[in-house]
């Protein structure tokens, strides 16, 4: 049993076919596409974890606040329409 506080050293456990593990679709993408990963279950997904961007309301957000918060909005977006990689 492998336990960490870091989702990127069980990635490359994986990645080292030292085990199987659950990892967010945006980090294996590439290996699942290329064949170097595989789903095990490809019928079971974890359940959904609920994300909150949080920031003072200010009236004028410093740019690269304001950018952050563009960038997190869109990559939810992204991830919530869920990338088919079977």
């Amino acid at each position: 049993m492998l336990l960490s506080e870091g989702l990127t050293s069980v990635c490359e456990a994986v990645r080292a076919g030292l085990g199987i593990s659950v990892l967010p679709d945006w980090m294996i993408r590439e290996d699942l596409l290329s064949g170097r990963l595989e789903r095990v279950l490809p019928q079971w997904n974890p359940k959904d974890i609920p994300v909150h961007v949080v920031y003072a309301g200010a009236r004028l957000l410093p740019m690269r606040v304001r950018a952050f918060v563009d960038f997190a909005v869109n990559a939810i977006k992204f991830d919530n329409h869920r990338f088919d990689c079977r």
